[in-house]
């Protein structure tokens, strides 16, 4: 029996035993099915399906019912919805809202969301998330004293445990290639891409001229690929994009995104006209180039995207939920954001003007520049915009500078009552150190070196990976891998843990001594070489902070070396083919126990001028800076 009818105030709310919901999941697959028979559909709000008339719609069509029962159903569904008492949040079902930056923009922490290297000016900021969960900073700097950005400006990277920071300085990108490359002088105003299993470090660079004018002229813009985020990058032999008209002159500040077909588009400034190099700057402008692959070559488009003011410093971008291209940019005195459908045809957004040149502080403060911000970045992650990133002008120097961003969900639902409390948000957490430990012999240690402290390979491995890492050297002349070695690697072992050093890596350089004969008996002892090491790992990997493991081959003896005598030669032409052997096991060793390995013996071979003179084992100066790029570019790279 049906239920009844009830009036209230003068309306009729019909009452079944469906819920409403499960109304409105009917009315959601009819009201689609309906959708396809109409040019129009209208609702009263958002479900119902009151609808003008398929075209070719008659009365005697079978379709009919049908299409009447889908019009029907939609409004029982919205009324007993409205009757209902529950109330529906429409928003999500709901076209997204125009993007308005500037309306999410809130204020900054300095002690958090302020970045700047001590010694350098800092710009060109860019936030990319890694697959270790932490947040990457690639940005630019140059010396504050002597430095220049058109000629010594290099690219770097920091990392931060949480997306407004703070942030810390972990190692540099990218530098100028140095004369005879296109890149020359100095690498700046990058954009960090991730594109299919590699990473693509889009960036600009100059070369020398006769007048800063030609160098001026003379930048154009590149890419730099790496397997990984950290590096290391490998940049091309030349240009990626020339001036072609409409764009003249230069072509720099690129950002790129992949477009739906396939191929992948790109912002960059250029002149408006031509002129010589020795001429003034006149109205830069932003082009669009397309290319198929994402290392180019890219081909100028016929149409600018900006050309009616002076502008630089785009960051480009898709927008899924949107259907739009975006883009940031800079003017004299604000942040303008464009918008496009097709990527070549752009138009002011409906929020075009996002901020001017001062952003606001937590303490209630207010920064403002004499200098325009600069270089705008937008981070979003799982297409919510998170951080607006921009280039501060400070006295004397540039700083970077993290503009937190509400959700738009939350923006949107400003001014509707709350039904719960939103929990105080996460307060950044200072980034906790990589913790590296180096094992080893003399040559860990930084032997023959007159200020080990800083020029062993663990103290350049220090300065090569910044304070992102913490580095340790337990590198004890002498040691042996064996047990029955003296000194070896087994006290080191236990000091390491008195000192209670937890490790997230260890580096293991060693077999060096344990090719020693005559009175310190080691290679008695060769066939215990493979079981201890394993041993040495278990031990390690059966501590509680289980680090990483890297294993090292060992570097050569090079009889090459300068002043080598007839004794000290006649004892290493008969361990070098002795180290050549465990070299061998270590390799085995690794590959079995899944470690990290190194090799630090094959680039080393026939170099007498990394060696010490009259020694030829113990590396000199440059040749313990060669271990330390080494060992740094396999720490970032995968772990294993």
């Amino acid at each position: 029996m049906p239920a009844p009818a009830r009036s209230i105030n003068g309306r009729c709310w019909i009452r079944r035993s469906l819920t409403p919901w499960m109304l409105l999941s009917i009315c959601t697959l009819t009201r689609q099915s309906a959708h396809a028979k109409t040019r129009e559909l209208r609702s009263p709000p958002n479900w119902g399906c009151r609808t003008k008339r398929p075209v070719g719609y008659d009365s005697h069509d079978p379709e009919r019912m049908k299409f009447e029962l889908h019009r029907i159903i939609g409004w029982l569904a919205w009324l007993m919805v409205a009757g209902s008492g529950h109330a529906v949040d429409t928003t999500m079902a709901a076209t997204p809202a125009p993007l308005d930056i500037g309306a999410l923009m809130q204020p900054y922490d300095p002690a958090v969301s302020a970045f700047a290297d001590e010694g350098y000016s800092c710009w060109d900021p860019q936030i990319i998330k890694g697959e270790d969960d932490r947040y990457y900073l690639v940005y630019s700097r140059w010396a504050k004293k002597g430095g220049d950005w058109l000629t010594t400006s290099e690219i770097c990277l920091a990392v931060a445990n949480h997306v407004e920071g703070p942030y810390h300085h972990l190692k540099v990108l990218l530098k100028g290639q140095g004369s005879g490359h296109w890149d020359e002088l100095m690498a700046c105003n990058s954009k960090l891409k991730h594109f299919g299993d590699k990473y693509y470090l889009y960036y600009i660079s100059s070369r020398h001229g006769p007048a800063r004018g030609n160098i001026r002229d003379s930048q154009r813009s590149g890419v730099a690929i790496s397997s990984a985020l950290t590096g290391p990058y490998v940049p091309l032999d030349q240009p990626i994009v020339e001036p072609a008209a409409p764009v003249y002159n230069l072509t720099v500040n690129p950002t790129v995104e992949q477009m739906p077909d396939g191929r992948f588009l790109m912002m960059l400034k250029g002149d408006l006209k031509p002129k010589k190099p020795v001429e003034p700057m006149g109205q830069r402008v932003e082009g669009m180039a397309i290319a198929d692959h994402p290392a180019g070559p890219f081909q100028i488009q016929p149409e600018l995207a900006i050309k009616d003011i002076d502008t630089e410093d785009a960051d480009l971008w898709w927008d899924a939920a949107r259907e739009k291209y975006f883009a940031l940019f800079h003017a004299a005195n604000f942040i303008g954001l464009i918008e496009s459908t097709n990527g070549l045809n752009w138009q002011r957004a409906e929020h075009y003007r996002v901020c001017g040149n001062e952003l606001l502080r937590t303490d209630g403060s207010w920064l403002k520049t004499a200098a325009p911000l600069q270089r705008p970045a937008l981070y979003r992650e799982n297409g919510e915009p998170r951080v607006l990133c921009l280039a501060v002008a400070e006295p004397g120097h540039w700083q970077v500078v993290m503009v937190p961003l509400k959700t738009e969900q939350r923006s949107r639902a400003a001014n509707r009552p709350l039904l719960a409390a939103v929990p105080p948000a996460e307060t950044p957490k200072a980034v906790k150190p990589i913790r590296v430990v180096c094992l080893g012999d003399s040559i860990t240690a930084g032997a023959r070196l007159e200020e080990p402290a800083k020029d062993s390979y663990p103290a350049r491995l220090q300065a090569l990976l910044g304070s992102g890492y913490s580095v340790t050297n337990y590198g004890v002349s002498g040691c042996t891998l064996i047990h029955k070695g003296q000194p070896n690697v087994w006290s080191t072992l236990k000091r390491l843990q008195t000192d209670k050093q937890e490790p997230d890596a260890v580096v293991i350089d060693l077999g060096i001594n344990d090719t020693c004969g005559g009175t310190r008996h080691c290679w008695d002892y060769k066939a215990d070489f493979p079981g201890d090491y394993r041993e040495l790992i278990e031990a390690l990997r059966a501590l509680p902070f289980k680090p990483r493991l890297w294993l090292c081959a060992p570097t050569p003896m090079v009889l090459e070396t300068p002043g080598v005598d007839g004794s000290r030669r006649a004892d290493l032409t008969e361990r070098i083919p002795r180290l050549d052997e465990l070299i061998g096991v270590i390799r085995q060793v690794s590959k079995e126990q899944g470690t990290g390995f190194i090799d630090l013996h094959t680039p080393f071979v026939g170099k007498p001028e990394l060696f010490t003179p009259r020694d030829g084992v113990h590396p000199n100066k440059a040749g313990y800076e060669a271990i330390a790029e080494m060992v740094a570019q396999a720490l970032q790279k995968t772990s294993p």
